[in-house]
């Protein structure tokens, strides 16, 4: 069993996540990345899409020429409706999906410094998404 526990948080701006440490009951380490996606202008159809997070993300779309598909602010799609999917090099991405790589990028961060594959994690989520339309703040 691990000891350790993930506390996360998703965020416009920046994402984070702390490292607990269950037994003895502190947190270790806090990783902090900028929430932004870059899906580099160089892609093959069939390979998997190749991307980047965080300050790394924003240096890649420099270095790329501002070409590619550079993402920032993601959480503000999860209560749109009209929100489907992007594509991305003919791939289909939905809202999740982006998620999704910016979580796994904190998980893969933080499983280096413990060492271990931790499957336990507290994510948090605001109060209100939207605080006039309750519908939109269920749809997040």
């Amino acid at each position: 069993m691990s000891k350790f526990l993930y506390g996360i948080d998703f965020g416009t701006t920046n994402s984070a996540l702390s490292i607990f440490d269950e037994e003895k009951n502190e947190i270790i380490e806090t990783i902090i990345v900028p929430s932004i996606l870059y899906f580099g202008s160089e892609q093959s159809a069939a390979e998997p899409l190749k991307y980047v997070v965080g300050e790394e993300a924003i240096a890649a779309y420099l270095a790329d020429g501002m070409k590619g598909r550079f993402m920032k602010s993601i959480k503000r799609i999860l209560p749109r409706s009209s929100f489907i999917e992007t594509r991305i090099h003919h791939k289909r991405l939905n809202a999740s999906d982006l998620v999704t790589l910016i979580l796994k990028e904190l998980k893969t961060k933080a499983d280096l410094i413990t060492g271990t594959d931790c499957q336990k994690a507290i994510i948090g989520r605001p109060v209100f998404f939207d605080d006039d339309n309750t519908t939109k703040d269920a749809l997040a």
